[in-house]
């Protein structure tokens, strides 16, 4: 109780609008500080009713049941940006208790390697760990229950060098961790900010693992990077791990360029909610065999010339991407070099809007993805392009467009790639054609679209000489047909096997039947009918 008041459900302590009179407030916050809090405490203005908001610069919250938050200062440190504060961080950290960083410039000379289960820390406002002499501040070994909060973290070495960590890192057990409103920087030096290592652990070794509300800025190599490059891909190490509603900003200044990578055989990899600007190579990275991942929400702005938003890569091939979950990402610019879906099997894919400068969207070698209201815009490539063994994949109610460029909206390459389609969608183009198939690809259709938002759109007129004729892709690359041409005698024309609609216009003097090969339609001379084609069948509609 203070002044009468009880604490609430989440242990905010209540004081009153008059000033408090209780002087062990200050220590149920923040020991060894009470002078700054009991300033703000008893300024001669009304105060708010929650300790939250009065602590300075809303930088320490009250703890609960009476737990005590112990300030760094008293194990030695001094903050001043030049005494070597690790030891003194050592020390708090043995104490086991719950730990407050003031406001200051804390310099670690060496790597804090240890055991850090059971951490609590909390930074005030200001509070910053940095070395200049070290990229590793802390370094996690078989780690269970760390929550650490407003705290920045920066690797002040001048040089290029490369490491292959991280200001934080582990490459052992590490469980229930949170890093919640921390700062990352590294600006000149060839490291990430975040780097948890799994390789070859033991099963589930890494499990509940999450980043929310940091910001990782000026990164030489990857704001943050989660991995498990065993050889053996038999079992999980990583299990439910997830960076949310996070900030990265130039990234990658001094080599790889990716904002945030899970890489390897993990399982329920979440990025979510996570605003990325200007990204260098790759903005969000799922690379390997991954079980149920998950990137939602994402933005992306002022990406680089060749980077993709969103790449899932495997290097393992005979291992696919079992069910990943691609929804609401946005570009707010038009920007990057599309973004790769390579391997993805049974995936869902909603709502997403990108704007691209260059590329595509790319799907490699994938079966079963479901993709609804999508919206993929290229100024510079083709809106949509899909190659490899890709098999039984719908894009439904989309919205493909290409620019100026001879580039065909919709692409199929490879004779692997087959039965994959576009389906009541809108296509937009301005040079190219709308689809197209190479390299032998066939079964794959745009079906019932609008082209410009108009039905039955564009109408292209095929000229058919005195003969038989055969109409390849780019010729029937239209949802009308008009037949035209001087007639002495019934003629046949043959169509692309495809599955897809067609409203034909027979202006020739006699009739015209079509064929995909097999069943055959009638037209007669001045008829319409509409069709629907699917492989070497065609009916009348």
């Amino acid at each position: 109780m203070v002044n009468g008041e009880s604490p609430d459900t989440n242990w905010n302590v209540f004081v009153s609008g008059e000033g408090v009179a209780d002087s062990n407030l200050a220590d149920m916050v923040v020991a060894g500080e009470t002078k700054t809090a009991l300033d703000a405490v008893y300024a001669p203005v009304s105060l708010s009713a929650r300790v939250a908001d009065i602590a300075p610069d809303g930088g320490v919250r009250a703890v609960g049941k009476g737990d005590l938050l112990a300030s760094v200062k008293d194990f030695g440190a001094i903050g001043d940006g030049i005494t070597d504060d690790a030891p003194a961080f050592v020390a708090a950290f043995n104490s086991g208790l719950p730990l407050y960083v003031p406001r200051g410039d804390y310099r670690l000379a060496s790597t804090i390697t240890r055991n850090f289960s059971g951490l609590h820390m909390v930074g005030q406002s200001g509070a910053r760990v940095f070395s200049d002499t070290v990229d590793q501040l802390f370094r996690f070994s078989s780690t269970d229950g760390v929550h650490i909060e407003n705290i920045s973290f920066e690797c002040a070495v001048a040089d290029a060098a490369n490491s292959n960590y991280g200001l934080l890192s582990s490459t052992s057990s590490l469980k229930n961790i949170l890093l919640y409103r921390c700062v990352f920087t590294a600006a000149n030096r060839n490291t990430n900010g975040v780097k948890f290592i799994a390789d070859n652990l033991a099963e589930l070794s890494v499990e509940n693992v999450f980043a929310r509300e940091c910001v990782f800025r000026n990164i030489g190599r990857m704001g943050m990077e989660i991995q498990d490059h065993s050889v053996d891909r038999t079992i999980v190490r990583v299990k439910n791990v997830g960076v949310i509603d996070c900030a990265f900003q130039d990234c990658g200044t001094l080599s790889t360029g990716i904002d945030l990578s899970f890489s390897g055989h993990l399982c329920g990899a979440v990025a979510r909610g996570n605003t990325l600007i200007r990204s260098a190579t790759i903005g969000v990275e799922f690379a390997g065999d991954h079980e149920m991942p998950v990137a939602v929400g994402n933005t992306f702005s002022s990406m680089g010339p060749s980077c993709n938003a969103i790449s899932f890569t495997n290097n393992y091939n005979s291992n696919q991407v079992i069910g990943a979950v691609i929804e609401g990402n946005r570009s707010i610019d038009r920007s990057g070099s599309g973004s790769r879906l390579w391997y993805l099997y049974n995936a869902r894919l909603s709502r997403n809007y990108f704007k691209f400068a260059s590329g595509a969207m790319v799907l490699r070698s994938c079966v079963r993805t479901v993709a609804y209201g999508e919206t993929y815009d290229s100024s510079g490539a083709y809106a949509l392009f899909i190659e490899g063994t890709s098999t039984d994949n719908v894009f439904e109610r989309c919205e493909l467009r290409t620019g100026t460029g001879a580039f065909s909206i919709f692409r199929v390459n490879g004779a692997d790639s087959v039965r994959n389609y576009v389906v009541r969608s809108n296509l937009i183009r301005s040079v190219g054609v709308t689809f197209d198939q190479i390299n032998s690809s066939t079964q794959n259709a745009i079906i019932q679209c609008d082209h410009g938002s108009t039905r039955w759109q564009p109408v292209k007129t095929i000229t058919i000489a005195d003969a038989d004729k055969t109409i390849n892709v780019v010729e029937a690359d239209s949802e009308a047909l008009i037949f035209s041409g001087t007639l002495t005698a019934a003629r046949t024309v043959t169509l692309q096997n495809a599955k897809r609609a067609y409203r034909l216009k027979n202006n020739t003097a006699q009739q015209v039947s079509v064929t995909t090969g097999g069943t055959a339609v009638a037209i007669a001379a001045g008829a319409t009918k509409i069709v629907y084609v699917e492989g070497t069948t065609i009916t009348e509609v």
